[in-house]
């Protein structure tokens, strides 16, 4: 079954906000070609002055989100591989050009283009027990080649996108890449 994408709206600490919640059978979460659509959808949608005021990205499972669906890997083709890398790139664009902040609530790991996810967010709070990796290089790829020397210079992004290391929230928050780490049980009330 692929990752859905259940969008909302509530009010969070007197701010009419949309919530986008990722949730999967696995518990992982992945970027399935569909679910960035989903996404793409509804930034587009959400690219006004009007309420909601704020977008916040959350996931329910083992993982905030595991980045690309692999499983969708399988059998694509080439071009099926650079429409899916095309769509996230673009999904990354959109996010960062919303008129509208993001918080990313990030309650477990967050890996590949899931880190990407959180780190393309306004805001982040993460779990204390939360782990962040880029671990694409181990499938041959390089991700966050981009994005990583711009937060966090060239020397520490190598190291990030090229050894596919773990970090964790404690880490990322000394390296400026998240805004808070909390107990999982408390960051929907950081958030507010």
């Amino acid at each position: 079954m692929p990752t859905k994408l259940a969008y909302s709206e509530a009010e969070r600490g007197g701010v009419p906000v949309a919530e986008l919640r990722l949730s999967s059978d696995s518990g992982v979460n992945p970027l399935s070609s569909g679910t960035v659509a989903a996404f793409r959808r509804h930034f587009r949608d959400l690219d006004h002055a009007d309420a909601p005021h704020a977008v916040v990205l959350s996931a329910e499972g083992r993982c905030f989100c595991a980045g690309a669906d692999v499983k969708e890997f399988r059998d694509i083709t080439q071009d099926g591989f650079r429409r899916y890398m095309t769509d996230i790139l673009a999904m990354y664009a959109e996010m960062a050009a919303l008129r509208k902040p993001i918080i990313a609530l990030v309650h477990a790991d967050a890996r590949g283009g899931g880190m990407a996810l959180a780190l393309f967010s306004d805001f982040v709070i993460a779990a204390d027990g939360a782990q962040f990796a880029l671990p694409e290089v181990h499938r041959g790829l390089a991700g966050g080649g981009y994005l990583m020397p711009l937060l966090v210079g060239k020397q520490r992004a190598t190291e990030m996108v090229m050894l596919g290391r773990s970090y964790p929230a404690a880490r990322m928050l000394d390296l400026g890449l998240v805004s808070e780490v909390c107990p999982a049980a408390e960051i929907a009330d950081r958030a507010d």
